[in-house]
């Protein structure tokens, strides 16, 4: 299992991810841990790559959807690298402007990957948000 987890700053990904390591002892990677050394466009470059693994994994951090984005230039006739992903859209706090924006960012590379991700049978949960899915609506 290959698990895939982003969603808005404060959203609990984090801790999410923290207990779905508790149940199944799955290796995590974080993006945010790159925050310090890479540079945006370098940091989900980088995050890419991490799918390239073989399972079973986690991978969380608000910069997923663009290193699944940028994954997917790479791999275009591929299926996604991971079995499940879960985009959480509910802050447990109030949102600085500049974390607005990101939100904002996220749910634009989601609109992008979201049919993609449906067609290819990913398990896909949003926590929190609508659900993106055309035909639902």
């Amino acid at each position: 299992m290959r698990i895939a987890i982003t969603g808005y700053p404060n959203s609990g990904k984090t801790t999410l991810a923290s207990l779905l390591v508790l149940v199944s002892q799955f290796p995590i990677r974080k993006t945010d841990e790159l925050l310090e050394t890479h540079e945006w466009s370098e940091l989900s470059e980088e995050v890419s790559k991490w799918f390239e693994a073989p399972g079973p994994w986690i991978v969380e951090g608000v910069a997923v959807p663009r290193a699944i984005r940028k994954w997917r230039l790479r791999h275009p006739r591929s299926k996604p690298p991971f079995d499940m992903f879960i985009y959480i859209q509910r802050p447990f706090m109030d949102m600085r402007p500049g974390q607005r924006s990101m939100s904002l960012g996220l749910d634009t590379v989601m609109l992008e990957l979201w049919q993609w991700l449906r067609r290819n049978k990913v398990w896909v949960f949003t926590l929190g948000g609508p659900d993106l899915d055309e035909d639902d609506a």
